[in-house]
C-alpha cells in the first residue's frame, strides 16, 4: 500500500482531482474537512474535551456521517497527528542544508521536529496515550511514525532531488 492509499492520510498530496470523479471528490474533500476539524479542536481545546459532535459540526456534516469516514475518535486522533507530522518533516526537509555534513543535517530534521511537537505537546501526549486504543482498521498494520516519514516525502516532492543529495544510498 503506498502512502497516498493509507486509510490514515487526510490529504492526498499529489492526487489530481480531475482523476477523480465527482462524487470521489466530494468524498476526499469532506475527509479532508473531517481531519482539519478534527484537528484543529484537539490542538485547541485537547482530545478528551473534544467530541465527536464538535467535530462532526465543525466539518460541516451530520454526526452520523462522521462514522462513514472513520470508526472512532481514536482513529481520527491517528489521521491528525499524521497530518501534522507530515506537514512537520516536509517542513525539516525543507531546511536541510545540503552542504553541512550528513550529522547536521540529521540534526536539522529532528530538531525541527522536535521543537514542533513541543510547542504543540497537547496533540502528541494525546497521540501516544490514545495510540494503543486505535482500531486495528485505523492502524492497517502499518508503523505510524513510518508512515509519517513516508507522508512527509510524499510531500515534498518539489525538493526530493534536493533531499536525495544528502540521503545515504
Amino acid at each position: 500500500m503506498s502512502i497516498t492509499d493509507h486509510p490514515l492520510v487526510g490529504e492526498v498530496a499529489d492526487l489530481e482531482d480531475a482523476e477523480l470523479g465527482k462524487r470521489e471528490r466530494n468524498k476526499l474533500d469532506k475527509r479532508r474537512r473531517i481531519v482539519a476539524a478534527a484537528t484543529a479542536l484537539f490542538q485547541e481545546k485537547g482530545f478528551e474535551d473534544t467530541t465527536t459532535a464538535e467535530i462532526a459540526k465543525a466539518a460541516g456534516i451530520g454526526a452520523g456521517t462522521l462514522y462513514l469516514y472513520v470508526e472512532s475518535k481514536e482513529d481520527l486522533l491517528v489521521s491528525a497527528f499524521v497530518n501534522v507530522a507530515g506537514d512537520t518533516w516536509a517542513e525539516a526537509f525543507d531546511l536541510v542544508d545540503p552542504s553541512a555534513d550528513v550529522v547536521d543535517q540529521v540534526l536539522t530534521l529532528l530538531m525541527h521536529v522536535t521543537d514542533h511537537h513541543e510547542a504543540d505537546r497537547r496533540l502528541a501526549r494525546s497521540f501516544f496515550k490514545e495510540l494503543p486504543f486505535v482500531s486495528h482498521s485505523g492502524r492497517d498494520g502499518t508503523n505510524v511514525v513510518a508512515d509519517c516519514f513516508r507522508l512527509a516525502w510524499h510531500r515534498c516532492s518539489a525538493t526530493r532531488a534536493h533531499a536525495a543529495s544528502w540521503l545515504p544510498k
